[in-house]
Parts: C-alpha cells; sequence; structure tokens
C-alpha cells in the first residue's frame, strides 16, 4: 500500500467524523518538516503525538515518528542526540501491529541518516548493511526504496568510493524508471553531489539548470529548494565564479546551525579568495554551528566544518577562535569510531597555529580600554580581534569592572558565552557582600544561554549579602521558566526589600507577572503605582491602556487618555471609534499570524480579516493589544504613507463568532459581483475577504489565454450548516460570467463536487 493513499484515507475518514482539524494537523505536521520549519513542527509534534496515542493508531504513530526524525536527523542535523530515539523508532516500527505499515520501511532511512551524522565513515559498513537488508524486501515501486538507495550510495560516498556510490545510484535510477515510477528530488540532490564529489562541477550546474526550469518559478518545497541552491553555489565556487556562487547560496539566516557545514561547505573557495567576506561576525555565526553539532553529538560533521572554520579564523588572525575550534575538534576526533584521515588534517593545522604568534598587548592593562576607543573611530569595532587583549589586561587587572565588562561583552559577540560564564562566575563568587553589578551580567547570560539550573546557585549566593538582589534572580527566573505565580511572589517580596530604581523595575515585572495570569484589573493598578512613581514614564500609561482595555475598564482607559490629552467618546463602553487599520499579531501553533483590524480605541481593535483555513477564526474578534510596535515606521516618507503598524495581542474581549474560513478561487467575476456578495453574505453576519487579486492571473486550460484570478475566504457565524452556506454561495454567484470553486466546502455539504473540480482542472488552481 502506499502510504500517502493510506493517509489520505485516514484524514478523509477523520474529517468525515467531525475532526477536521486532527486531519488538518497530520498534514500540516509533515508539511512544516518539508519546508524546514523546524519550529513550528516541533510545536505541532505533542498533539500530533496526542493524536496517534488518542486514535490507538499504531501505524500513524510510525508516520508520525518518522517525520520527527525527518525534522531532527535532515532539518537539524541530530546525531547522538536522536540515536536512542531512533533506535526505539526502528524497533518499534518492526512489531507486528506495524511491520506491514509502508513508512516502517522508511525507518531504516531515518536509523542509517542518524548514525551518518554522527560519524559516516566510522558506520558506513553497519549502514550498507541495513540498506541492502531492506532493499531486499521491498520493489522499486516503493516510494522507499529511493531514498534507502540513497541511503546507501551516501554510505558508499563516506567510504570514499564517489564513482561506486555514483553508479550505483544510476543502476537504483534505471531500475525506478524500469518500473514505471517517477524519480524524486532526493535522487536528483544526491546525483547532483556526487558529481560534485567527482568534479564533474559543469554537469552538476546542468543538471540543477534543468531541474530550476522545470520548477519554472512555482512554489517548491524548502528542502528541495535549499539544498538545490547550496549545491548549486558549490559547484560555482569550485569553477571560481565568485559572484555567480554568492548569488545562488541561500542566505545565512535561513540555514538551521545544525546544517551549516553545508553552507559553509559550499561557499569555503570563496571565503579564501575573499578576505574581506571573512570577518568576525561570520565567524560568530560559524561559531552558533560548531556549538549546535557539538550539543547535537554530529561528531564527523563537527570535526569537518570545525577544521574549515579554523582556517578561516587563521586567515583572519582570530588566534584564540582558532584555538577554542580545534579544542572542540579534538573532543569531537576523540568520538569518532574510526579516524578516516581526521587525525592528520588535525595536527596539520595544529602546526599552523602554533607557528602564528599571538599579538602582543598594544598598551599597558590599565590603558587598553582608552586605546581602543582611540582607534579609528569610522571602522567598526572587531571583537574578536580585541578579545585576545581584554583577557591579557583583564588577567593583570581582575577587579577591573569596565574591563570585565568588555571582555564579557567581545565574548559574547564571538560566539563564545561559555567562556564568557566561566569568567563571570569566578568574578562573582569573589564578590557577594553585596549587590555587584556583574551578578546580573551572568543572570542575564544564564538565561540566554539554556543555563537557567545556575540561577539558583547563584541567588543563594546573594541570599544574605544583598537579598533583593537574589529576590530579583529568582523573579527573573520565574519569568524565564513562565512561572507567573512564582515571579509575582518574588516581585512582592523584592518590593518588601527594594528602593528605587530596583523597585521600579519590580513594580514593571509585577505587573507583567499578573498580565499573563490574565489578573488584567490588578496589573492596570500596579502599572497606576508605577505612574505616580514615575509620571514621565509614557511607557508605563500606555501598558496601563493596555492592560485596563483587557479588563474592559473603560471609564480608567478614559481617564488616562484624558492624562495623555487623547480624547476618547464618552460613554460606559468601548470607544467604538475607527482610528484607522492597524496588524494585529496572534500565535497560532508556535506560528505569528498577522490580521487587518480596525483600531476601535486606544489599545483595542475589531480583527476584520478572515483566518486561514487551517487556523482558528478570529474574524470579529474584539482583542486588547500591547501599545508597543512590534516594528518601526519606515524612514522614507513615502514609504509611511503605507506603514501600517503591527501590534500584538493580548487578551481576546469578545469572540468574533464565525467558523473556519471557506476558501473561494477562480475567475475573478469584477468589483461590482464581489462588492454585490459581500453585502449579501454580511446579511447573514458571514465575512468575506479578499486575500489574493491584484496581479493574480489565471491560465485557461481549454482557451490558452489568461484572465484575472480571485482568492477569498468567507467566515460564517458558527454552527451554520455546510449545506446552508453551500446554497448561499451557488445562489449568489450563478449569474457570474464564470464560475468559481469552493471543494473542500462542497464535499462536506454532501454536495456535487464535479463543477468545483472542473474549475480546478481548468485553471490549474
Amino acid at each position: 500500500m502506499n502510504i500517502w493513499h493510506w493517509m489520505e484515507k485516514l484524514q478523509q475518514d477523520l474529517a468525515h467524523a467531525g475532526q477536521t482539524h486532527s486531519a488538518q494537523l497530520i498534514d500540516d505536521f509533515s508539511s512544516e518538516v518539508c519546508d524546514l520549519q523546524v519550529e513550528r513542527a516541533e510545536a505541532l509534534l505533542p498533539e500530533a503525538k496526542a493524536l496517534a496515542h488518542t486514535l490507538e493508531n499504531p501505524w500513524l504513530e510510525v508516520f508520525i515518528g518518522h517525520w520527527e526524525m525527518r525534522n531532527r536527523l535532515g532539518n537539524k542535523g541530530e546525531g547522538e542526540s536522536a540515536l536512542a530515539d531512533a533506535v526505539a523508532l526502528f524497533e518499534r516500527a518492526h512489531r507486528s501491529d506495524t511491520h506491514e505499515c509502508p513508512q516502517s520501511v522508511c525507518i531504516t532511512q531515518d536509523l542509517s541518516a542518524c548514525y551518518a551524522n554522527i560519524d559516516g565513515p566510522g558506520w558506513a559498513a553497519e549502514r550498507i548493511e541495513v540498506c541492502d537488508e531492506t532493499l531486499a524486501r521491498i520493489t522499486p515501486k516503493w516510494g522507499c526504496f529511493q531514498c534507502i538507495s540513497i541511503e546507501k550510495s551516501e554510505a558508499l560516498l563516506d567510504l570514499g568510493q564517489a564513482q561506486a556510490a555514483y553508479d550505483y545510484l544510476e543502476q537504483q535510477t534505471r531500475a525506478i524508471e524500469a518500473a514505471g515510477e517517477e524519480i524524486n528530488a532526493g535522487i536528483t540532490e544526491f546525483r547532483n553531489k556526487l558529481l560534485l564529489a567527482l568534479g564533474r562541477y559543469q554537469e552538476a550546474l546542468e543538471h540543477i539548470a534543468s531541474e530550476e526550469a522545470k520548477a519554472d518559478g512555482a512554489p517548491e518545497w524548502a528542502n528541495i529548494k535549499q539544498p538545490r541552491d547550496i549545491l548549486k553555489a558549490r559547484a560555482l565556487a569550485a569553477l571560481g565564479r565568485d559572484d555567480e556562487a554568492l548569488e545562488a547560496l541561500p542566505a545565512l539566516r535561513d540555514i538551521h546551525p545544525g546544517t551549516l557545514h553545508r553552507w559553509l561547505n559550499a561557499i569555503f573557495p570563496v571565503l579564501q579568495r575573499r578576505p574581506e567576506l571573512n570577518n568576525w561576525s561570520l565567524g560568530s555565526h560559524l561559531q552558533h554551528g560548531l556549538d549546535t553539532l557539538a550539543r547535537h553529538g554530529a561528531h564527523r560533521h563537527l570535526l569537518d566544518m570545525a577544521a574549515q572554520c579554523i582556517e578561516l579564523a587563521l586567515t583572519r588572525g582570530a588566534l584564540w577562535t582558532a584555538r577554542r575550534q580545534m579544542a572542540q575538534a579534538r573532543q569531537a576526533h576523540s568520538k569518532l569510531r574510526v579516524d578516516a584521515g581526521a587525525a592528520a588534517k588535525l595536527d596539520a593545522l595544529q602546526a599552523r597555529m602554533e607557528a602564528q604568534a599571538a599579538m602582543p598587548l598594544p598598551t599597558a592593562p590599565e590603558n587598553l580600554l582608552q586605546w581602543l576607543d582611540a582607534q579609528d573611530a569610522d571602522s567598526a569595532r572587531n571583537p574578536e580581534a580585541e578579545v585576545e587583549w581584554l583577557l591579557a589586561a583583564l588577567a593583570q587587572r581582575p577587579d577591573d569592572l569596565a574591563l570585565l565588562k568588555q571582555s564579557v561583552e567581545a565574548l559574547a559577540a564571538i560566539g563564545a558565552p561559555t567562556e564568557a560564564i566561566d569568567l563571570l562566575w569566578r568574578n562573582v563568587r569573589q564578590n557577594t557582600d553585596g549587590e555587584y553589578l556583574p551578578a546580573y551580567f551572568l543572570l542575564d547570560l544564564l538565561l540566554a544561554t539554556g543555563r537557567s539550573e545556575e540561577v539558583e546557585p547563584l541567588a543563594e549566593l546573594y541570599q544574605s549579602g544583598a537579598p533583593d538582589t537574589a529576590c530579583w534572580m529568582r523573579a527573573q527566573l520565574a519569568k524565564h521558566n513562565r512561572d507567573w505565580t512564582g515571579c509575582e511572589q518574588h516581585c512582592r517580596k523584592l518590593l518588601a526589600l527594594a528602593q528605587p530604581p530596583m523597585s521600579h523595575g519590580a513594580k514593571r515585572l509585577l505587573a507583567h507577572s499578573l498580565m499573563q495570569q490574565q489578573r488584567f484589573a490588578d496589573a492596570a493598578a500596579t502599572y497606576a503605582e508605577l505612574i505616580q512613581d514615575l509620571p514621565e514614564d509614557g511607557a508605563a500609561h500606555w501598558d496601563y491602556l493596555t492592560a485596563a482595555s483587557a479588563a474592559q475598564d473603560w471609564q480608567g482607559v478614559r481617564r488616562m487618555a484624558a492624562a495623555m490629552d487623547m480624547a476618547l467618546p464618552e460613554g460606559d463602553g468601548a470607544p467604538q471609534m475607527q482610528l484607522g487599520w492597524v496588524l494585529i499579531r496572534s500565535i497560532e501553533n508556535g506560528e505569528p499570524i498577522d490580521y487587518y483590524a480596525m483600531r476601535s480605541g486606544p489599545t483595542d481593535a475589531r480583527i476584520m480579516e478572515n483566518a486561514p483555513p487551517r487556523f482558528p477564526q478570529r474574524s470579529g474578534d474584539h482583542v486588547a493589544f500591547d501599545a508597543q510596535p512590534l516594528f518601526p515606521p519606515p524612514e522614507d516618507d513615502e514609504a509611511k504613507q503605507y506603514f501600517v503598524p503591527t501590534f500584538m495581542a493580548v487578551h481576546t474581549l469578545q469572540p468574533g463568532g464565525r467558523a473556519r474560513s471557506i476558501i473561494v478561487e477562480g475567475p475573478d467575476p469584477g468589483d461590482e459581483a464581489i462588492e454585490a456578495l459581500r453585502q449579501t453574505l454580511q446579511a447573514q453576519n458571514t465575512q468575506l475577504w479578499v486575500h489574493r487579486r491584484d496581479g493574480y492571473q489565471l491560465h485557461d486550460q481549454e482557451t490558452g489565454e489568461a484572465l484575472p484570478g480571485i482568492l477569498f475566504t468567507v467566515a460564517p457565524p458558527q454552527g451554520t450548516p455546510a449545506a446552508e452556506i453551500d446554497r448561499q454561495l451557488r445562489q449568489a454567484t450563478a449569474h457570474w460570467p464564470k464560475p468559481v470553486c469552493w471543494l473542500a466546502l462542497a464535499e462536506e455539504a454532501g454536495a456535487n463536487p464535479a463543477p468545483h473540480q472542473a474549475v480546478i482542472d481548468r485553471y490549474g488552481l
């Protein structure tokens, strides 16, 4: 059985049973993995696992497990950190109740990929063996046949047998085509990778150009396009076509740090030839990648990437960075199963490091900060160049707080927070008799780097000498852990101890914790106290307005607005004004979604835009929002005219009462028809929102002509039968010049889906 046919049947069964959200969840989870949306996939995973458990469906359990592994192994590059789970999933997939599940075969791919991430050459023989065993049980008609063939080919490549790997993949490709199956993107991607390994760069580029032509600019899954772009950049870089390579290379911000080694391997020759690109900022990003690989236990990838990073660091004179990265590489080397030339590679780099002398201090330690400040003011500071001097000076002046602060900042900037934390710990332990500024530096770094378990021991150091400091640290820890009750308790203790300005910070944090507990009236009262303490603090005034709006204390909103010289209409309820368009941001399944809304008061708005069909409906919701815009307005005066500010939703004051959105798409009937439909639906309290129109072109497959298209959604009142919505749409659009479609609604309503499918087929929707 084809896994996707089975999955489609399961989703249809769930939808017919009224569990449309569950059906959509399965599709959303695998889609986020395919689109390299690591965090979104992780956010959906607990619910997906719970669904498989609730349905008592072992096949779904294996399906979810496989896509979890694809996210962890393929998208995040995990190694030993995922091994126990990969082995457990392999065993689960081979029990009697899942042995026939098509996805169970794919678990072999996951296990092989996990060992490849840990040490590809070290586990190559075992990977080949498990792939051969699996391939012997299936035929080329299985989709898994392609994935397992890639895994075996990659194992051969890890053994240094690039030609054998290429020949094997070509053999498997012919078998797949002979079986009448289409070659998937994974096969083409790995074939291109093998061509690069064989030095056949131009041939790889020709294949890539062909694949790009087939895509023809249409949307593609990120896990297809991004690897292809990286291989393209790698081929161009190998041919010395540096400008083209840089243009083809995906942006660094789009690369997960666990897979950054692939990005670096592609562009490494260009970085060697263009020293202006090899700077400390890039080095900091690369260090983040090395640290991620270390946490993931991807030892071979770490060592290979570290070797390139060390070479780049030595080229830009960053000896301290090179030494740190060598230590990481040596640690990874100790965990490899086979050497495969790793030791010789590191020894050669070690010799280069030892031959490169450290730069002596340019001035006396007590004058270093002044000397650094006096350097060329037009040049940006280079923390990587300064860090060794700073640490050397600090070693001679350990009590110099300014030196300590700048050393910590430099270490953090170049991706060395562990060293910064160790430095602060040594210093802080010797200064616990009273409030000590570096202790706050340490607190911030511990929370920012995932070492929150060290905050309580830090607070304990100050419990007797500076109890208000200890209280503040515990309040910040509770905030970090989203323990809002605990945060409130520590803030109240702190207010009993602290004097300004710490008491002001405590009140602000207390109000924030109350907001998170949805105790909006109490939060507003706390902000009011802060305003009494700091009458010129504009942020506190706006925060009060948000809290009072969330509490629906509209008289409080009017009093504060008057104090801020804002005129609001009199009355007891919400202002109900029309103050212009805003965007309201909501977080759904870990994903930010922005909705157009009409601002109806200083910090409240009515959402007007319909939600995407797979998200809970927000259309018509009356919400309170945080008054601080998420993005600043543009500086350009013309751009400012079109700027719509974005605010974070804080609380839904009144739900709009509408059901999930229904997509309608097809040829554009014109403004008059759309407006008439809008009026008809509004009479039934159904909201119409156009999502795509300007510049949207459809291609008529029958006539060959291009014509304007439209995509809109309708959001009916909750409880409206699907058949009634279908009837309203059919009646309202019957006179339109060309039909449009709403296939999902028609199927749910039990109506004839054929006319809708015909529109989809005719216009390629």
